[in-house]
């Protein structure tokens, strides 16, 4: 029986397609096998690498 595939943040089983990602220096960095670096959506692979988006305020352009 082959082993399956999780979500690296959420554990959901992955049935079908995932995400994976493709940078070389973040997968030495932060996966150290290919089965860690799954991901289920897009949102997850965000979550795991704590990317969150941040609001330019007009205050901020001025220089």
């Amino acid at each position: 029986m082959d082993e399956q595939l999780h979500c690296s943040e959420c554990g959901t089983v992955i049935k079908d397609t995932y995400y994976q990602c493709l940078d070389n220096f973040i997968q030495a960095k932060f996966f150290d096998t290919d089965e860690e670096n799954c991901f289920c959506s897009e949102e997850c692979f965000c979550k795991y690498m704590s990317l969150t988006q941040i609001e330019v305020e007009e205050n901020d352009n001025e220089a």
